[in-house]
């Protein structure tokens, strides 16, 4: 081989090499989210334990004894750390079962598989989970063109919270029946608000394949989420009481907690007769991913004010809130409590105070891939 040739060959190495490394689905390293391994030969509900266990994700079933307590060959399933939906998809199939998500914290349910129930084709990329949920074609008869219509369903592991998700796939690539590239054009780039929520609708439209066509051999895209890296959980010394803190000096340590550089404080207490209020700050360190002002309120959306009992075991959640500043790198939120006929503030030396915040705020990148999508 001649040194032109070798060196061409070289060079269609190395251009080629992201390309390669790019088709297995990346995601953000900088998420901090639970990875699943089970094994042996268990239990269904032993194994939907270990699941509950490893993730902290809630995880029920409507389904009967029996099938509970059906043994599942976990080796064979090959669950070493993988991601929340994968465990729980494969556990589901295993059980001829269908896992739905429900509540507020994102607990997820597997009921009995119905007569006309399908499993649709899945893409897992670290964190989140793609689903095809249809596909539809339209066709102008007098101009023989058409579109190709694939809808999408992005879900997450229940203890990541973003805040914003693409709803239009990027960079996607698209293989016709024969296997041969299809072009698609790039669409425009935005964020959709997913705060307190756990999975998006979405869509990508595509050019229609020639009718002869009965597949999709390959779809690819890429997708983006800005959410934190974890959830943070600032406890005002379990021993100081909501009174204590009152009495402390404003700014001062007392009030104040440093979390993997997000610093929270206490910055105003005000006990009335009528109501309490507690002013809560927070201030980012540099590095966070920046927030246009109309999506920065986005940062305070998931955070929680907890009000703990230091004698019995109660909790007191705010009855309001108003946000009173919030950017990039600080947060300032004044909660409110008042008085409910089933659970009376009482004294505030009864209260420990925990609040629960965003960590650094990251840009996550995932991909989808599929293989063989049939066409109607």
């Amino acid at each position: 081989m001649s040194l032109r040739r070798l060196g061409l060959c070289l060079l269609a190495v190395t251009l080629l090499a992201p390309l390669v490394a790019a088709d297995k689905p990346q995601s953000g390293d900088a998420v901090v989210v639970p990875r699943v391994t089970l094994r042996g030969e268990v239990p269904l509900r032993d194994a939907l334990k270990d699941l509950q266990r490893q993730t902290g994700v809630s995880i029920s079933t409507g389904l009967a004894k029996d099938a509970l307590d059906a043994s599942v060959d976990l080796d064979r399933l090959k669950l070493e750390k993988v991601s929340f939906w994968h465990a729980v998809d494969s556990l589901a199939k295993a059980a001829k079962a269908k896992p739905v998500q429900s509540g507020r914290d994102g607990s997820v349910v597997l009921q009995p598989l119905a007569r006309d129930d399908r499993r649709p084709p899945v893409s897992y990329d670290g964190p989140f989970r793609t689903r095809v949920t249809r596909i539809s074609v339209s066709r102008e008869f007098d101009s023989d063109r058409g579109s190709c219509v694939v809808g999408l369903e992005v879900s997450w592991t229940p203890s990541l919270r973003p805040i914003f998700l693409e709803p239009q796939p990027q960079k996607v690539t698209m293989q016709d029946g024969d296997g041969k590239a299809v072009e698609v054009a790039d669409e425009g780039s935005s964020l959709a608000p997913v705060d307190g929520r756990f999975s998006l609708a979405l869509e990508a439209t595509l050019p229609a394949l020639p009718r002869g066509h009965k597949k999709i051999t390959l779809l690819q895209g890429r997708l983006l989420a800005i959410a934190p890296t974890k959830m943070l959980r600032f406890d005002f010394e379990e021993k100081t009481t909501l009174a204590d803190l009152a009495g402390a000096l404003p700014g001062g340590d007392r009030r104040k907690v440093t979390k993997e550089g997000v610093v929270c404080q206490l910055s105003t207490i005000t006990l009335g007769r009528e109501s309490w209020s507690l002013q809560m700050t927070l201030d980012y360190p540099e590095g966070n991913r920046k927030l246009e002002s109309f999506q920065a309120a986005a940062l305070v959306a998931n955070n929680e004010l907890v009000l703990t009992g230091t004698k019995a075991r109660r909790k007191l959640l705010p009855s309001s809130s108003v946000i009173d500043q919030v950017g990039s790198r600080r947060a300032v939120v004044t909660y409110h409590f008042t008085d409910a006929k089933a659970a009376p503030r009482g004294k505030a030396s009864d209260w420990s105070v925990t609040y629960t915040a965003p960590a650094r705020i990251v840009e996550v990148p995932f991909r989808f891939s599929f293989d063989d999508l049939p066409l109607p």
